[in-house]
Order: structure tokens, then sequence, then C-alpha cells
């Protein structure tokens, strides 16, 4: 059984508004749901750590997904690091200890993921430096159909939410959210 919403919350800043988002929050176990994508823009030489190579960043996300859902990379091998730990593993620790349901979302990957998903119709991002990663119609679609509109979980916008520029995690393009 995992640990409802605000189970051991520490309110690190405005703890007033903090407190009063955590009472008026439902006593349900929220679900993880990772939203994987690829952005050409981590094609380019020396922007990201998400793989020592661009044919590399290609396959990260799926290669976080594997280790997030089955504990291992089964078809697609983690990129090598500097130093540290990929944070995908700090993100899969979290959710076993709470016991969170883990969800995956294809939002434009080049390739479908081998862990099961659910496919939101995107596609992968061109470079920010075109002026157009995406086009509008496109994002507005995405934005309805997930959190902006809960369209997918059939529930209330996210609860918890964090992104990373060119990652997923740290690599691929997508981000991580709290439902």
């Amino acid at each position: 059984m995992g640990k409802p919403v605000g189970t051991g919350v520490v309110i690190a800043a405005g703890a007033d508004r903090g407190r009063q988002w955590l009472a008026g929050m439902p006593a349900k176990i929220p679900a993880f749901v990772s939203i994987v994508g690829f952005t050409e823009t981590g094609l380019v030489p020396g922007i990201s750590a998400a793989g020592a190579t661009p044919a590399a960043r290609r396959t990260t996300a799926i290669a976080d997904a594997e280790v997030l859902v089955w504990g291992e990379s089964r078809h697609f091998p983690l990129p090598p690091l500097v130093a540290g730990v990929s944070p995908v593993w700090i993100t899969r620790a979290i959710g076993q200890r709470l016991g969170w349901p883990i969800h995956v979302w294809n939002s434009g990957l080049p390739q479908r993921p081998t862990v099961p998903h659910l496919d939101v119709g995107g596609q992968p991002a061109r470079c920010v430096s075109t002026g157009m990663a995406l086009p509008r119609s496109l994002v507005q679609r995405l934005w309805q159909g997930g959190g902006g509109g809960g369209g997918w979980l059939g529930g209330p916008p996210p609860l918890v939410g964090g992104n990373r520029p060119l990652g997923f995690f740290s690599g691929g393009g997508g981000g991580e959210f709290f439902f």
C-alpha cells in the first residue's frame, strides 16, 4: 500500500500556503507519471550529459523508462556518467519506497518505448534553434489532454511536477509528474 499525499511532507518555503495546499488534497495514493519525449536540441555536441554521443541520446529516455519501470535497462543501456548515479535510480527508489504506481507517457520519442506506456500523440521536437520545436497546435492539444486539463488521467491536474530542459530526468526530453 502506498503512502498518501502529505505523508511525511516537509514544507521548505511558503509554510502557510503549503499547509493550505496540503489540507485541500484528498487523502489518496498519487501516481507517478514519467513523460518521455525527445528533442533534436539534445543532438547538439556538448549540450547534454545524457549520453556520450548524439546517437546515445536518442535512446536515453527509453533506457531511463526501462529502469524506472523494470529496475534495469533491458534493451537500451543507460549512458555512462562522469560521476554520480543516474537520477532515474533516485526516482525509482522514491517511487518504490512510497509504493506509488508508475506510468510512462510517450510524448514524442523517435521510437516506441519498450515498457508499457500511453502514447499521447506527440512527436519528436526539432531543435529550439529552428524557432519552432513543435507546432503550436500540437502543444495546445497535448496541454489540453494532459496536465493542463487532466484529460488522460480523468482527474485533477498534477499535484507536484518538474521537468528538465533537454531531458527526461537529465537526458531525452520530458518530465516527471505526480498526480
